[in-house]
């Protein structure tokens, strides 16, 4: 499965246009996610299987709040 992680207010709360826009391009399917919706970043990622993919979408801002809510973390996937 393939999770598509976005930030509904990135972009001037077009976050969810732009990674489902992202995806079309791209000719990518998956469960798209708000990471406004995922209270613990570190018991969402130990819910994935082995073989799933995860990709985030948004900007600066995005990026600093994940990394932060990951760090220190063991990635299995």
């Amino acid at each position: 499965m393939t999770y598509l992680l976005f930030n509904p207010l990135a972009n001037n709360s077009k976050g969810e246009q732009d990674a489902r826009q992202w995806a079309a391009e791209n000719k990518t399917e998956g469960e798209f996610k708000s990471l406004l919706e995922i209270s613990d970043m570190k018991a969402f990622f130990d819910g994935l299987a082995e073989g799933d993919d995860v990709i985030l979408t948004g900007g600066d801002g995005t990026l600093n709040r994940f990394a932060n809510d990951v760090y220190g973390y063991e990635f299995k996937n």
